[in-house]
């Protein structure tokens, strides 16, 4: 989020656009409390506060026009979470379906639908009113009988989750890396694998990086499934510190081998599962060091990075 959104990562020389949503927020010495530590905005009318993980974001945003959780006069607020079905969907704090709850779109970019406000005119799973986050008592009830398990196909018209995501215009998103080895190794292999298999049979949380085949006896409407699988990379680029020293190992952008340096706010790219583009370089997918412009007008075209000074 803050790499991707509130601040583009530095080419340098230039300075970082945007500020920090560290900014101005006064963390206490012993550490990051969500209660009673919260700083005004430059208006005064209204306060920001850190939660920790998308549970406690959900939770805040829910009370936060409550005077009793916040000690402060009651006021609307508006946060930063992960978007699934379940974050929304939360024992005693339900977003979805809500009239006093809802989601915007980023630059213009719808995150979960094809296009905002729209109804079920593409998306047979997209709630009637604009904004509205989903439930599953949005989901068709001709297949899905507003229920889960319900394929990703039957909630999205083009068949696939996401689709903003996935063609590379919504940019606020990341790759979920699970790092084991040995037998844990193995078991969490077999995890990702049913966990990506699910996000396109049952529930679709989140966009599953590999290619999915799902034939029809694993389905239980009975017809197979393909999904591509999520066919973008961003570029991996050396970080800096302020004062432009190396900040971890140099570069390396092959996903079918090793990744290596930071990513985050990295230049959204295919990769040679979906769209090669060669380059006097190599294929696209194994450039380094672009990132989002950090040009004065917040344009977020490629931007190479340079070398350190």
């Amino acid at each position: 989020m803050e790499a991707t959104v509130a601040r583009y990562p530095t080419v340098y020389p230039n300075p970082v656009v945007g500020l920090s949503q560290e900014t101005n927020v006064n963390a206490p010495a012993n550490g990051y409390q969500l209660n009673g530590y919260a700083s005004a905005c430059a208006s005064g009318t209204g306060q920001r506060w850190r939660t920790i993980g998308t549970s406690e974001e959900i939770k805040a945003v829910y009370n936060s026009n409550s005077s009793s959780v916040f000690s402060t006069n009651a006021r609307d607020g508006i946060g930063y979470a992960y978007f699934s079905y379940g974050n929304v969907n939360t024992s005693g704090q339900v977003l979805s379906d809500s009239a006093n709850y809802g989601y915007v779109k980023l630059d213009g970019v719808d995150p979960i639908w094809a296009t905002y406000g729209i109804g079920q005119t593409i998306d047979p799973g997209e709630p009637a009113s604009a904004g509205q986050l989903p439930s599953q008592a949005d989901l068709p009830t001709a297949v899905c009988a507003n229920s889960f398990p319900c394929p990703e196909n039957q909630i999205w018209g083009n068949g696939a989750s996401y689709p903003n995501l996935r063609n590379g215009t919504y940019r606020a998103w990341s790759l979920l890396r699970l790092i084991a080895t040995g037998t844990a190794g193995t078991n969490a292999s077999a995890l990702v694998t049913a966990a990506e298999k699910a996000a396109v049979l049952n529930v679709p949380d989140f966009v599953p990086e590999s290619k999915q085949t799902i034939t029809a006896a694993e389905n239980p409407f009975g017809y197979a499934i393909t999904d591509s699988g999520l066919l973008l990379l961003r570029s991996h680029y050396q970080q800096y510190d302020g004062s432009g020293v190396d900040i971890g190992v140099a570069a390396v952008n092959e996903p079918t081998t090793s990744e290596k340096g930071g990513d985050m706010g990295g230049l959204i790219i295919p990769t040679s599962i979906g769209v090669t583009l060669s380059t006097a370089a190599g294929t696209t997918e194994k450039q380094t060091q672009i990132v989002q412009s950090s040009s004065p007008d917040g344009g977020l075209g490629p931007a190479p990075r340079a070398v350190a000074p």
